[in-house]
């Protein structure tokens, strides 16, 4: 399976600010299903491209948390 990762389109689904705190606990449950699955691969091959995936996740976590304040200012100005 393909992680998804948080792209300029993603960031039309954020349209409000619930929205944002939707997409940080989507972005960090699926960094703890990552590493869950990854304890669970035996394969080398495997688990790298889960090792990948994990790393990949976390960046999109850290560019949400990164985000969020010119996100929520963005908001506060359209109101």
């Amino acid at each position: 399976r393909r992680q998804r990762q948080m792209c300029i389109r993603d960031r039309s689904k954020i349209k409000a600010l619930p929205d944002i705190e939707h997409q940080t606990r989507q972005a960090k449950a699926t960094v703890q299903r990552l590493k869950l699955q990854l304890k669970e691969q035996n394969s080398m091959s495997d688990k790298q491209l889960y090792v990948n995936a994990v790393k990949e996740a976390e960046a999109t976590l850290k560019k949400l948390h990164e985000n969020r304040f010119d996100l929520e200012d963005m908001f506060e100005h359209m109101m």
